[in-house]
């Protein structure tokens, strides 16, 4: 992830690391660990992709796979130091478009924190 996440501890795992269940989860997502119950609920879940695979993980609410976070992390994120993201590269975005996104972006987190926060409320 690109920040730290925080949330409720929930174990120490070993050499200064701990695993907590964040409120949201972080956006990015290097690597995860799942069972099969949850990658089955997953599968059920996302039989259609409309968003970022990070992005579905954060929709606890609707997949019903709680999500724990290892932080520090665990996995180096080197993409940056290669030449950064490829998923970009072959759109061209008019600034306008890249702006709005940006503008945009606060109002989406705030959205998705809320439904997290209700959603946590009503366990």
């Amino acid at each position: 992830a690109r920040h730290q996440a925080s949330g409720r501890k929930l174990h120490d795992i070993g050499r200064g690391h701990r695993l907590v269940r964040p409120m949201l989860a972080p956006l990015g997502t290097q690597a995860q660990m799942l069972n099969r119950a949850a990658a089955h609920r997953l599968l059920q879940a996302t039989t259609r992709f409309h968003e970022p695979i990070d992005v579905a993980l954060q929709r606890t609410w609707d997949t019903g796979v709680d999500i724990l976070v290892a932080t520090p992390d665990l996995v180096l994120e080197i993409s940056e130091q290669l030449g950064g993201t490829t998923l970009r590269a072959a759109r061209k975005e008019p600034l306008s478009g890249r702006l709005l996104r940006e503008l945009r972006r606060p109002w989406f987190r705030g959205r998705r924190w809320w439904q997290a926060w209700m959603a946590a409320t009503r366990k």
